[in-house]
């Protein structure tokens, strides 16, 4: 089980960093909550706090390689507490069912909408320092979060039957062993 969960958890980091270099014409299109999830519920949230950081950066600096897409330290930043606050939200919400799937999913993109932009408005010099620039920031990203609920959502039903399929193939495992145990 431990190999097999190594192997789809290795799968879906490299991935992960990929799909952020196909020149997709929507933004925000990631699997980073993905993984998230599917590391919450069939491994372990703590390893997410080293993997995730490296993930970002491996993919920025790949995008900047690859596609000329500027690195800007204080953004990785931005974007890597993001992605931590996910880790939290989606923790607090975990569950087995396709419907807590759902939910981790769509609440990882809230999360990273509020975390990012509202980071983007109080350290970045995009926006006045004031209740309508803030609305401003907020508005701006509406895209952004559209996309990635979206995105998200149909994810979730990869996340349920990934983490499933994964427990079902360490019960099956287990009930094995237990019958060659009483045998």
């Amino acid at each position: 089980m431990k190999r097999k969960t190594n192997l789809v958890m290795i799968f879906f980091a490299v991935l992960t960093v990929l799909i952020r270099l196909l020149p997709l014409k929507l933004p925000n299109i990631e699997l980073f909550s993905t993984f998230i999830a599917i590391s919450i519920l069939a491994y372990h949230k703590n390893v997410l706090f080293v993997i995730l950081p490296i993930l970002v950066l491996v993919s920025d600096i790949l995008l900047f390689l690859f596609l000329k897409t500027p690195l800007y330290p204080m953004w990785e930043v931005v974007v890597i507490v993001g992605w931590l606050f996910v880790v939290i939200a989606q923790n607090l919400l975990k569950g087995k069912r396709l419907s807590n799937a759902i939910i981790m999913e769509l609440s990882g993109s809230v999360v990273f909408y509020f975390v990012t932009n509202s980071l983007v408005f109080f350290f970045f010099n995009f926006y006045p320092k004031n209740f309508v620039g803030y609305i401003s920031c907020m508005v701006a990203g509406l895209p952004f979060l559209r996309n990635q609920a979206i995105y998200n959502f149909f994810l979730a039903f990869v996340v349920y039957y990934t983490v499933n399929w994964l427990s079902l193939s360490y019960e099956k495992k287990e009930n094995t062993n237990l019958k060659n145990e009483n045998t």
